[in-house]
């Protein structure tokens, strides 16, 4: 369970604070620690809170913003937790908020604030399950917090004075030197969740988390009035989140702002209902000074060296990563390991050199994390505006071409770039724009010979370092190369933890697992379901771990098969590799029947594992496996498959062949040394 540590900046108000303080006593569970932050010479406010023993941070500086950083710098607790002093959370606040950090992707979740006593009535009458804390199409902000019911939702903000955040991002917003104002500074709550949600976690709106607010008078000169300073505040704050962290309809925002905007921030079209003039030109101030600040994230300056950029083979972040259920967040923090990327990231680390994955997306962010950094880069306009049924040969071609190109310019700050898959014309574009000395290719399974002609004879005259899974792939490569450039081309395999090598379980005879993406075009979903399905009689069972574009039609065909439903488990995503490690050697055949890959990990783990192999024979099994004790069948082949199973099912449970395998060539040791030495620029040796 995290801990929570409840932040209420306070200042000149001690008669809500001690209202709100006393509130706080009353929470189950009780927060991990209750923080009031208050001005140094507020004697007041600072009395209050040492009545109620409140952990007390001083601030010289003005402003909100400042204040709740301040006070989650020095909280303890993994989650930050804010409301005003002129608010009462309920008895259950901290419990519900809590609940929801269960889920490693959420990163924020806020509540209702239910507006005086007095109003209750009228607010229970207009209150809405429809859209709240959303940002609209049209570039608009929702707020109306107060007016949420129903059940639990994902929003694009919390309000200030009923929400949380896990400690660690909101830490990494730091915004307190670009925003507008001294005292409340309207929109920092909106920044603040903007900033979280960029680094990939999601926002929670539960309208059963309660506080109770009772609007206080704010000190002189900052009232909620609006005024030409107000209105000024309020659009430059609003439109620096978009600016920092929401390209996504940023244009749209400006255009809103500027032609209708809000009553406390009115646009051009608000004068013809008796706005003023000055408060109008204020807006259009805001707006235009925002659009002159130089936005962090795209402009974080040099990368501390030594440095590696890993570019994945994907189109975009949402097709590859968000079609598993993975957030830029799980990557950064090493939650999900599903991927060679997260394997890289943690053995370079460990040796020094600091790795950013950069991948192209439609929401643009750029988070730090605890394992590597994820920078998500804006797609190309003309992918936005040309429908994917359009981009066919040439085109598409050069629309990959244009993206690498400009992607360069997104990796030139770092001293060498990995890019997966060098048969793509994405590669080409990379190739044109960066030095040969920091460019280093991968080829992970896409045959050569499909790539383009004009990239193959750009590949073969280059002199760039290419690396392959396989030694199969590299004699492929190696075919159009020419003279001294072939001693380029280097076999740099995956490899297996040691999680998997030095796992012990009692096998469960008649178990078999699959591990991987439901991904039909590749994996042979359903070569492997016929083959379930037809030996019904035979008792044996099969576990399927992962998710993927094809995960929840495979889910429904176990679900209406009798032969399948109660002979067939799928677990969903697993990202604990002990938890894995474990199902892995509990099961006495791993089965993977792809019709394409290189060399999967996942095969490579089961092998370190000792678990009997069942494989589709692809090239990997007849060049890097040829050592291995593996039952193989055609691709594709249902009868193949079963006959497979039944000699892998008659041998002996146990077979140290492939782990011992393993410990010589794909250990962490081995492979993992070897590739570690070709991207951290050591010269290759073997």
């Amino acid at each position: 369970m995290s801990r929570i540590s409840l932040i209420i900046p306070s200042v000149g108000r001690p008669e809500s604070l001690r209202r709100a303080l006393a509130a706080a006593q009353r929470l189950q569970p009780p927060a991990h620690e209750v923080i009031v932050v208050a001005r140094k010479d507020d004697e007041k406010t600072l009395a209050v809170a040492s009545q109620f023993d409140a952990s007390v941070v001083t601030v010289e500086r003005p402003g909100l913003a400042w204040a709740m950083r301040a006070g989650a710098v020095a909280a303890s607790g993994e989650v930050v937790a804010f409301t005003d002093d002129d608010a009462e959370v309920h008895p259950d606040w901290s419990a519900r908020l809590l609940r929801h950090y269960e889920d490693g992707s959420v990163g924020g979740v806020g509540g209702r604030d239910l507006i005086d006593a007095d109003l209750e009535g009228v607010q229970e009458a207009t209150a809405t399950s429809a859209m709240t804390a959303r940002i609209g199409r049209s570039g608009r902000v929702v707020g109306d917090h107060h007016l949420a019911v129903g059940a639990a939702r994902e929003v694009d903000h919390l309000k200030g004075v009923n929400c949380s955040f896990r400690r660690e991002p909101f830490l990494r917003v730091d915004i307190v030197d670009a925003l507008a104002g001294s005292g409340a500074q309207a929109r920092n709550d909106f920044l603040y969740s903007l900033g979280v949600a960029a680094q990939g976690y999601r926002l929670v709106l539960d309208p059963e988390v309660l506080v109770d607010h009772h609007p206080a008078p704010r000190l002189s000169g900052d009232d909620r009035a609006a005024s030409v300073e107000k209105v000024f505040e309020a659009a430059f704050n609003e439109r620096l989140g978009f600016r920092f962290f929401r390209r996504e309809g940023s244009l749209r925002n400006a255009l809103f702002l500027a032609v209708i905007g809000y009553p406390h921030a009115p646009g051009l079209a608000r004068l013809a209902r008796g706005a003023r003039l000055r408060l109008v030109t204020s807006t259009l101030h805001g707006i235009a000074a925002a659009n002159r600040i130089r936005s962090p994230q795209r402009n974080e300056g040099t990368v501390n060296s030594p440095s590696l950029a890993i570019v994945p083979s994907c189109e975009t972040f949402e097709d590859h990563f968000s079609a598993l259920g993975v957030t830029a967040g799980d990557l950064a923090n090493g939650r999900y390991r599903g991927t060679w990327i997260t394997q890289y990231a943690e053995l370079l680390r460990s040796r020094g050199t600091d790795v950013t994955l950069v991948v192209p997306g439609a929401t643009p962010a750029r988070l730090k994390g605890s394992l590597m950094d994820v920078w998500v880069v804006p797609v190309l306009p003309l992918r936005r505006v040309i429908p994917p049924r359009l981009r066919r040969w040439k085109l598409r071609e050069l629309l990959s071409y244009l993206q690498g190109r400009r992607l360069a310019r997104d990796v030139q700050g770092f001293d060498r770039v990995y890019a997966q898959e060098y048969a793509y014309p994405r590669f080409g574009g990379l190739m044109s724009e960066l030095p040969d000395d920091k460019l280093i290719g991968a080829h992970h399974g896409t045959p050569v010979a499909a790539a383009p002609r004009w990239l193959v004879q750009r590949i073969a005259r280059g002199s760039n370092l290419l690396t392959t899974l396989t030694k199969q792939e590299r004699e492929s490569v190696r075919s159009v190369r020419s003279g001294s450039t072939v001693d380029r081309v280097v076999w740099a395999p995956n490899w297996v933890s040691d999680t998997f090598i030095n796992s012990e379980e009692e096998r469960v005879a008649g178990s078999a697992i699959w591990v991987g993406r439901f991904d039909e075009r590749v994996k042979g979903l359903d070569t492997l379901l016929r083959a379930w399905e037809d030996s019904a009689t035979s008792g044996w069972t099969l576990t399927m771990v992962g998710t993927g574009p094809d995960h929840d039609r495979i889910r429904n065909r176990v679900e209406a098969s009798a032969n399948l439903r109660d002979r067939v488990t799928l677990t969903g995503r697993i990202d604990d590799p002990s938890q894995l490690a474990g199902l892995v050697a509990r099961a006495e055949v791993f089965v993977n029947a792809s019709v394409k890959e290189g060399l999967p990990i996942a095969v490579l783990e089961a092998m370190g594992a000792g678990t009997k192999l069942v494989l589709s024979d692809l090239p990997y099994v007849r060049s890097e496996l040829a050592e291995a004790s593996a039952e193989a069948f055609p691709p594709g082949d249902v009868t193949g498959l079963l006959e497979a199973l039944a000699r892998a099912f008659d041998r002996p449970l146990n077979d140290d062949t492939n782990r011992a395998l393993i410990r010589h060539q794909f250990s962490i040791t081995s492979a993992g040394t070897r590739v570690a030495d070709l991207l951290q620029g050591r010269e290759y040796q073997g």
